[in-house]
């Protein structure tokens, strides 16, 4: 068996159909005619070449033949369909190193009762956000206005905040 190196240039040149014709441009004057003969048979009447059929095939067959003029080696088609793809890129770029991509799943792991005795990695469980429920909110806020209870707010070493309330009675 023979192998040859097919060059790069002979890959990207279009196949021509007859003179300047390319695929795509055939496919995209070819639309009208075939969508014209669906038109003549299913529209009333059937058969019949009515004003309003041939004029749905003329605006047809001038979007189309638009689309399959070429400006600068490429047919306006290819040209829209090029710039609906750079309107559509994302314009900002946000970088944030706080993203929890290829991170380490251990910590979801823990929970907050759970304790780790190791002396070189300490890990601290993951928090979630609680929904409290109107009647227990209701028993927090009289306890928080209670005066006879002191509130203290403690800021940790690592930023986290310990909320204490005690009761003297």
């Amino acid at each position: 068996m023979r192998i040859s190196i097919v060059p790069a240039q002979i890959t990207t040149v279009e196949d021509k159909i007859a003179g300047n014709i390319s695929i795509q441009q055939a496919a995209l004057l070819g639309i009208p005619i075939l969508f014209g003969f669906v038109v003549a048979l299913v529209f009333p009447p059937s058969g019949q070449f009515v004003a309003y059929k041939i004029t749905i095939v003329a605006i047809l067959f001038a979007i189309c033949g638009s689309l399959a003029i070429r400006i600068k080696g490429r047919i306006v088609a290819k040209w829209i369909k090029l710039f609906a793809i750079y309107s559509a890129r994302p314009r900002y770029y946000i970088y944030d190193k706080n993203t929890s991509y290829l991170r380490d799943d251990q910590q979801d792991s823990l929970t907050a009762t759970e304790t780790v005795e190791t002396t070189s990695i300490i890990k601290k469980p993951k928090l979630q956000a609680k929904n409290i429920a109107a009647h227990e909110f209701a028993r927090l806020e009289q306890l928080a206005l209670d005066a006879r209870a002191s509130m203290k707010f403690e800021v940790g070493k690592k930023g986290e905040l310990n909320v204490r309330i005690t009761e003297v009675e």
